[in-house]
């Protein structure tokens, strides 16, 4: 416990930016970066513009020299007595893999009107299944080896990397390749029928 001294502490924060990724970032009154995961965002209704006392830690190593700060609980307001509440009690228990693999299946399986909404990346997933993106990522990779989903992986630019820039995953290539106009127009005066 000696260990921790001073790595965890109470910091009057201001909101300066929530991303669409859902993470964010504020500022102490002592002008030091902390930075907000999407869970904890999500849990605790972080919004930009709020000042309020956060439960702070040390943030990783590597990451300390611009963010030296990382919440993970909020102290209670209004006088309270009671314990901070820690980022850990808004965590979901993981499902097991074959659960994850169905609950990724039965997103996937749903039929919309516009083929494009039949692609996912992993994070759309991730964020309707409420899940942390690597047990989606994993669930993905297991489906696809299982054949049971197709992946397409779009490269930005050539020699920008050997990976590819944007990856989306589907049941079948039909979410990938949209219909022809003359498809369209044929299946128009077929419905007209």
């Amino acid at each position: 416990m000696q260990q921790l001294t001073g790595l965890i502490q109470s910091h009057e924060v201001y909101i300066e930016n929530i991303f669409p990724q859902g993470h964010g970032f504020g500022v102490t009154t002592g002008g030091e970066s902390v930075f907000f995961d999407p869970i904890f965002v999500r849990k605790h209704g972080v919004e930009e513009g709020l000042m309020e006392t956060y439960v702070v830690v040390a943030n990783a190593p590597d990451k300390r020299d611009r963010t030296p700060w990382r919440a993970v609980g909020v102290k209670p307001m209004n006088g309270s007595t009671a314990e901070p509440i820690p980022v850990q009690a808004s965590v979901k228990k993981v499902p097991a893999p074959d659960e994850v693999d169905r609950l990724v299946l039965d997103v996937m399986g749903d039929t919309h009107e516009n083929v494009q909404d039949d692609a996912w990346s992993c994070g759309e997933l991730a964020y309707e299944l409420e899940l942390d993106s690597q047990t989606v990522s994993n669930s993905l990779h297991r489906l696809f080896a299982q054949g049971k989903l197709v992946k397409n992986i779009t490269h930005q630019r050539p020699g920008l990397s050997s990976r590819g820039s944007f990856i989306r995953w589907s049941i079948d290539v039909g979410a990938f390749f949209p219909p022809s106009k003359e498809v369209l127009e044929l299946e128009k005066t077929i419905a007209e029928d």
